[in-house]
């Protein structure tokens, strides 16, 4: 628990906190064993009502008072827009499914720059519900049943034992392959993660062995494993490609400290873990975990407070309290009350509050009201990029607001739509994925990534009115540039983005298309500028010397922080608080110089629409009626068809 709260607090050289949830499914693993183990031996079969209705009264009422709380404080000091969202995830988790929508936006390359979900940390509670879903179950197929065809009493331990190392080698060489294709399913899939609950349950089904070993021995272990355990928070980093064969290291850790235990501990770990701060700590730990994330999100944002290392850490001791107060009169006397005890009372309190989950987070997506500004319409002409300087300084968010906050995630060029902006694991060139004039003689070949993308709104509508068809070819993250790219969010070399540019060059040289628009995001990821420059010098010169026309577009500034549409949100009376300074908003403009460079020098035409959003250092959110992002870089389709007639004068095309 440390480990983690600590992680997320920003604490420097605690980087690999994040295995502090491994910790815990190794542990998890070995206590519902060891338990169910225990309940077989004495009698025989598994009462699956009282489990279920024990986990119930165990994990649920925290669970749901942190979520409620988290509702209505989102509501009273953020904007009605976040507790709608808010109100989505509630039902995700109250489904026990956070991690597997996690897992799915985590794919989707445009679900990676919204605002981090309140409650996304009850991602690995469904990974552990999933798993004990079906655990006990198991347990009695492999061994009750396997005994009784041997005509046995009891159970074949013999069964569980190969029961579970199926299931763990299986689970181990899908986290394995799929942390290096598809990392955000092997991070967050239950089926990636269930071999820890697994390595715990080993320990549980060695136990009579284990505790039969020398004393000296374990010992040692225990603390070994410490030690692995602390390699891995302080050596691992958000970079390691994880888990796969990197989360070997805290499992193996974690199964040495509880094997460890086995033995009398005097002399072991027990002599760290067993001091009372700690002990404290781990009694509390739970609902720690479930009031550590909402708070550090929420409480600066509620009191204005950059989220510095200091700030977070005294903001985390203020969760430890809640968590303090919520174990003392809501997590421990429900599991103890007496008039819950009974089976089918504790299913009734996990189907009840379910149910009021359900009930509120529905009521809430239906009743909330939209979030309108009330300022006076701009009236602009499209194109009239003027209106950047009029939009600074203080100002409420206008009536007529386009898009509003709440479609603004909507708000996207056609491609989304019909599925020619590739996601991160398509390699090939979707065809035809033409725009513009369909019966145009000349053609325009856009290409790049999904901020290139951006611009085939204002692109559709220039081809339209110059007589171009339009081919669009763009992929998310990947720019149009011959570098090399590690993608963050795969966790590995982003090899489908050089498949798919290989072809679209080769089609460029095939079709020979009039003019080339390139875009891209630069802040892709460590090449230096120079490495930049020599990239965008190939890319250029291979098709000017084709004799193609070549237009460069700069990368639009972004925002920092918060998403537009959620800060705008919160800030409807003054949309200024949502500006952000113009070197924040340009913070690789070394990259972006380079290429413009390399482009200029390769033969092409650079277009740079820093002035289209920014002015006097700051780059507002909310231009004229429009509003600019619909998340952190990404524009609005909307903002980018009022440009349009900005951009058609720039660019270097023929006469209809």
């Amino acid at each position: 628990m440390l480990a983690v709260v600590l992680s997320h607090a920003g604490v420097p050289g605690l980087d690999g906190g994040y295995v502090g949830v491994d910790v815990f499914f190794v542990i998890s693993g070995f206590l519902i064993t060891d338990h169910l183990l225990r309940e077989l031996d004495a009698t025989g079969r598994i009462d699956f009502g009282r489990f279920y209705a024990r986990r119930i009264r165990r994990l649920l009422p925290a669970a749901v008072t942190v979520v409620a709380v988290t509702g209505v404080f989102t509501y009273l000091f953020e904007s009605s827009l976040a507790a709608r969202n808010l109100a989505r995830d509630a039902l995700w988790a109250a489904l026990n499914a956070m991690n597997i929508k996690l897992a799915v936006d985590g794919t989707d390359y445009f679900e990676a720059e919204n605002a981090p979900s309140l409650l996304q940390h009850f991602w690995s509670l469904a990974v552990e519900e999933q798993f004990y879903l079906v655990w006990p179950a198991l347990l009695v197929v492999l061994g009750v049943l396997l005994a009784r065809r041997r005509g046995r009493a009891g159970y074949s331990r013999l069964g569980i034992g190969i029961g579970l190392g199926v299931l763990f080698a299986v689970s181990f060489g899908l986290s394995v392959w799929q942390t290096g294709v598809a990392q955000p399913w092997a991070y967050f899939g239950s089926h990636a993660r269930a071999w820890e609950l697994a390595a715990g349950a080993f320990v549980a089904f060695g136990l009579p062995a284990l505790r039969r070993m020398p004393v000296q021995v374990g010992h040692r272990l225990s603390w070994l494993g410490l030690l692995l355990i602390a390699v891995a928070v302080t050596a691992y980093t958000e970079q390691t490609p994880f888990p796969g064969y990197a989360a070997v290291l805290p499992v193996l850790g974690s199964v040495l400290v509880v094997a460890g235990g086995a033995v009398p501990a005097s002399g072991g770990a027990e002599r760290l873990l067993g001091l009372r701060p700690l002990q404290g700590i781990g009694a509390v730990s739970y609902s720690w975990y479930l009031w550590h994330w909402p708070v550090l999100i929420l409480m600066p944002a509620m009191l204005g407070w950059q989220p510095t290392v200091l700030n977070n850490l005294f903001v985390v001791l203020i969760a430890l309290l809640l968590a303090i107060i919520s174990y003392t009169n809501i997590e421990n006397p429900l599991r103890t009350a007496s008039w819950v005890a009974a089976t089918r009372r504790g299913l009734q309190l996990g189907l009840g509050l379910t149910a009021a989950v359900a009930v509120v987070a529905t009521g809430a997506l239906v009743a909330l009201p939209p979030v309108v500004g009330a300022g006076v319409p701009v009236d602009i002409r499209p194109g009239d990029v003027t209106v950047v300087r009029d939009s600074l300084g203080p100002r409420p968010a206008p009536a007529n607001l386009t898009p509003s906050v709440e479609t603004a995630p909507d708000d996207v060029p056609a491609s989304r739509g019909n599925e020619c902006h590739l996601q991160l694991l398509e390699d090939q060139v979707r065809q035809p994925c033409d725009y513009g004039d369909p019966a145009g003689a000349q053609r325009m070949v856009l290409f790049g990534d999904s901020h290139a993308d951006a611009w085939l709104p204002a692109m559709e509508m220039i081809a339209g009115n110059n007589g171009y068809r339009l081919l669009s070819r763009t992929k998310a993250a990947c720019p149009p540039v011959d570098i090399v790219v590690r993608d963050g969010d795969l966790g590995r070399e982003y090899t489908e983005c050089g498949t798919w540019r290989r072809q679209v060059m080769q089609e460029i040289r095939d079709v020979e298309p009039d003019v080339v628009v390139m875009s891209g995001s630069v802040g892709i990821g460590n090449q230096s500028p120079a490495d930049w420059a020599r990239a965008t010098t190939r890319t250029v010169s291979a098709l000017v010397e084709q004799g193609i026309r070549v237009v460069y577009v700069v990368d639009t500034p972004r925002r920092d922080g918060r998403p537009g549409p959620d800060c705008v949100a919160a800030n409807l009376d003054d949309v200024s608080r949502c500006s952000t300074p113009q070197d924040e908003a340009q913070p690789f403009g070394g990259i972006s110089n380079a290429i413009s460079t390399a482009v200029v020098r390769s033969g092409g035409v650079v277009v740079d629409p820093t002035s289209w959003f920014c002015a006097e250092e700051q780059c507002p959110s909310v231009i004229g009626n429009y509003l600019v992002y619909r998340d952190q870089s990404h524009v609005t389709a909307s903002y980018m068809r009022f440009l349009a007639p900005e951009l058609e004068r720039l660019l270097p095309l023929a006469a209809r």
